[in-house]
């Protein structure tokens, strides 16, 4: 019984391994033919899944949101309005200071911008989804996280959320100097020590 009960949580530990696989490609890679089969054979073989949703808004906004697109504005301030970053390239950063994979991307994201060594051309938004304001806050200076910041105070239901398919995070985007999507699912920092996705942003400058 007991070999049994530890086959199960091995199972259970693959199955969620797998997904979370399988978010990250959609996340990396975008929807194509063989994500998306992927994506049905799993949803077909683990309807109750709890993850299902999270995959599912994955490949909603690979399919929904595309580069070339223009990007939605995160709020009704100033701050939050696209237009006020235009001429600039965004690196677009939604995350959470419960998010243990936000956090460790944090370091790459520093790296990334010594690299840049403060190109103007670049501004760093930093978009969190937190229910709390003293939880952002306090993230925000115990991890020196640089940049401008907004909260989402609707968190996932919040309109800016849907408009931008937010169903997991850390999510993160790239827009181009006319505030159209250059890249709605770059390289993760933490890939290549940040050169990937290091790569992509001075495209998007040049």
């Amino acid at each position: 019984e007991r070999n049994s009960l530890v086959g199960s949580e091995m199972c259970i530990r693959d199955r969620y391994q797998f997904a979370y696989q399988l978010f990250d490609k959609f996340r990396t890679e975008g929807s194509n033919e063989k994500n998306n089969k992927l994506y049905e054979n799993y949803a077909n073989t683990y309807p109750a899944s709890s993850i299902i949703p999270f995959l599912n808004g994955r490949q909603i906004k690979s399919t929904s949101i595309r580069n070339g697109q223009k990007a939605f504005d995160l709020g009704g301030d100033s701050i939050s309005k696209l237009v006020k970053y235009h001429g600039k390239v965004v690196v677009l950063d939604f995350w959470a200071s419960w998010c243990s994979s936000c956090i460790t991307d944090v370091k790459y994201i520093k790296k990334i911008k010594e690299d840049l060594n403060m190109d103007n051309n670049v501004v760093f938004l930093s978009v969190s989804l937190d229910e709390k304001e003293e939880d952002w806050i306090k993230a925000i200076n115990k991890w020196d996280i640089m940049g401008t910041h907004i909260r989402l105070k609707g968190g996932f239901k919040s309109s800016v959320s849907k408009d931008y398919g937010i169903m997991g995070l850390p999510s993160y985007f790239i827009i181009d100097k006319n505030g159209l999507f250059f890249d709605v699912n770059p390289p993760r920092p933490r890939y290549n020590d940040g050169q990937d996705l290091l790569k992509v942003i001075q495209k998007a400058i040049d």
